[in-house]
């Protein structure tokens, strides 16, 4: 099941600092994808917010824009995740599993050969 924050204001709105989007489960845009951030019935100043991606890997490339009341986050590329790479524990663990597997498995054989 997928999540989406979401703020609704009915009025208006100054926003300044940083708004940190985070991908998080393997979850990764599409290019062309968009996302309603922030809604507002009224006017919004976006003029002192800074807007920082995390949970993909470098080089997703998206835009933000505040029209007809949205702020909106569109995706120019598709976004990879961080997740989608096993890190090297993961290797290391499987292959000892496989390497456990092997040594248990010829010892049977071996026994079974008697």
């Amino acid at each position: 099941m997928r999540q989406l924050g979401q703020l609704d204001i009915t009025g208006s709105g100054t926003f300044d600092g940083l708004l940190d989007i985070d991908f998080i489960d393997g979850f990764a845009p599409l290019m062309g994808q968009t996302f309603d951030l922030i809604n507002l019935t009224a006017n919004g100043d976006f003029s002192g917010l800074s807007t920082e991606i995390s949970g993909l890997l470098p080089g997703f490339e998206y835009s933000v824009d505040f029209a007809n009341g949205s702020f909106v986050l569109t995706a120019l590329n598709n976004g990879i995740s961080t997740t989608a790479t096993p890190e090297p524990g993961a290797w290391l663990l499987l292959g000892t599993g496989l390497l456990g597997v092997g040594i248990v498995s010829r010892r049977v054989a071996v026994i079974k050969q008697r």
